[in-house]
Parts: C-alpha cells; structure tokens; sequence
C-alpha cells in the first residue's frame, strides 16, 4: 500500500484525478462499435504480427522507401482504405468512434487553448503592474500560473497539430489497455492541457496572486513598494518557478517521444 497505491493515488490527485476523468471516457467508443474484448486482442495480435512482418520486409529490402511505407501504415492497410471484406465491421465501427472521440477532444483543447491564452494576456498585464511586480508573493505566484498557462497552450498546440497521429489506428487498441503505467500513460498524456490550465486558474496560482494583492496593497499601513527578499528567500520563489519550468518541459519531452513512436 505505502509503495505502489499510495503513491498512485496522491499523484492522481495531483493531477486533479483528470487522467481518470478521461479513463472513463473510453467505453463509450467501444459501446458504440459494438466492440468486445476479443476484437480487441484480434486487432492487438494482427498489429503485432503484421509489424514483424514489416520488420522483416524492411530489413531484407534495399529500398530506402521502404521505411516510410511502414511509417504511415505500421504494417497495417492505411485506414482510409479499410473495408468489411479487408478487416470486419468491429474494427471500422472502432475506427469511426475513436475518431469522433478525438475530435471531441480536440474541441476541448482548442477551448482550453483560448483560455490560456487569454490568461497569458492577463498574468502579463499583472506584471506590468509595478505595485504587483514588486511584491515577492505576488509576482511568484503569477510567475508560476504564467508558466502553467504556457505549458497547458504548449499541449493543446502538439495534440492539435499532430491530430492525425492521435486518430491512428497503429496504437489505439494498446492505448486503451494501458492503465498499469502510473506516472506516464495515455491517459496522463491527454489530461495534461486540462490539468496545468487548471492549477493554473483554479489551485492556488492565478487566484492566490490577486488575493495576495488585494490584502497585501491598498491600505495606509501597507508599504508603498514592497521591500525585496533576501539573498537565501529569494531562492525558494526562484527554486520553485524553476521546478514547474523543469517539469513541464519534462512532460513536453514524453509527449514528444510518444508521439514519435506513434508515428
């Protein structure tokens, strides 16, 4: 419990138990299709025989185009050619609501991208402010929903453009049986806009920074320019804005290589 479900349980509440939201979401794809659990393992054996066989065929060719043939259809027929008679109606009626169900999520991350970016323009107002810039805890907390909001527009931008990648039948039918990764899987992978918009607005960030304002600045006792921290407190804001930086940029490389491999 102390090492395996613990430790799952607070990093999904970490990440504001989003990537369970999504989880959830993937029945109905296959309620839709009418796909069971053996055509699942049907399409899991087919694409990795296939690809062996690709494998194969690449090595023993000396066809350099050979590569990219694989690269688009990964031992598979091309989607766009799939029929009833070349792989059945479970499969294509798969394919049909696995697309609609990305492209739901697609909306949702273009509408999340307008929120960051719209709270990009505002964090960066925020600092423009001097009696906001000034102030350690205030310009802390904006520093770190400014890097959120960044992180969160920096998915939405690679899911939206590699949307094709995302809608590939080469990796689905394994996506949806990967549940026993805890710190890195699908479902992480397609939750992360909404998790980092969400601590960025929502947690303590976006939020935190104007009450921090309103009850730092306005009254006769306040301070009109707020003294400066110390040489050793300005490294815990400096330590933590450097940690999200570093961790997002740490997600951005798994999305990365993730997509690659699907591609």
């Amino acid at each position: 419990f102390l090492t395996v479900i613990l430790p799952r349980q607070i990093y999904l509440h970490l990440m504001l138990r989003l990537p369970s939201l999504y989880f959830s979401r993937i029945p109905r794809p296959f309620e839709v299709a009418d796909v069971s659990q053996p055509d699942i393992d049907g399409l899991l054996c087919a694409c990795q025989i296939c690809n062996r066989a690709s494998d194969r065929r690449a090595r023993m060719s000396s066809i350099p185009q050979m590569a990219s043939v694989r690269h688009h259809d990964h031992g598979l027929p091309l989607s766009e050619t799939w029929t009833v008679e070349a792989v059945g109606p479970a499969p294509i009626g798969f394919k049909n609501s696995w697309e609609l169900f990305i492209e739901s999520l697609l909306r949702e991350w273009k509408t999340l991208n307008i929120v960051s970016a719209l709270l990009l323009s505002a964090i960066l107002s925020m600092l423009q402010n001097q009696e906001m810039a000034y102030d350690p805890s205030v310009r802390t907390l904006a520093l770190v929903s400014l890097t959120c909001a960044l992180m969160s527009l920096i998915y939405g931008c690679m899911y939206i453009i590699q949307s094709t990648i995302l809608k590939s039948m080469y990796k689905t039918t394994s996506w949806v049986q990967e549940t026993q990764r805890t710190l890195w899987n699908t479902w992480v992978m397609l939750a992360l806009p909404g998790v980092w918009l969400a601590w960025c607005i929502s947690m303590i960030f976006f939020i935190a920074s104007i009450l921090a304002f309103v009850w730092r600045s306005g009254s006769t006792a306040d301070p009109s320019t707020p003294s400066s921290l110390g040489p050793d407190a300005a490294i815990g804001p400096r330590v933590l804005v450097s940690v999200f930086f570093i961790l997002g940029n740490a997600y951005v490389g798994a999305i990365v290589k993730t997509l690659q491999e699907c591609g």
